[in-house]
């Protein structure tokens, strides 16, 4: 009988999934999949869409096919999607401003 949960598939990041939280789903997915830790890159990489599949591949597979190349590819989707301090706060400030009270309240 076949394993019911290998997790040999790593979390999709879609259109509309946060990146932070995609981040700390894929750390859970590195602590329990069956995936050596030089083939985690490998398997991420493929199932990556858009951008952040066309910013794994600018990076050598055999960077990629290493111990350490989750933390190179992890470090390459942050310099594409990890927003800076500065624009976090301004993006909170900006929807605290734009804040209506409902006239029902």
């Amino acid at each position: 009988m076949a394993e019911r949960n290998s997790y040999k598939i790593p979390p999709a990041m879609g259109p509309n999934t946060v990146y932070e939280t995609w981040k700390n789903e894929i750390a859970v997915w590195r602590l329990v999949t069956d995936l050596e830790k030089k083939r985690q890159a490998l398997a991420v990489t493929l199932s990556l869409t858009g951008q952040a599949r066309a910013k794994a591949l600018e990076i050598d597979v055999a960077e990629l096919n290493k111990d350490t190349g989750m933390d190179t590819l992890i470090h390459a989707l942050d310099s594409l999607f990890k927003k800076e301090t500065v624009d976090l706060a301004y993006e909170a400030y900006s929807k605290f401003d734009s804040f209506r009270k409902c006239r029902t309240l």
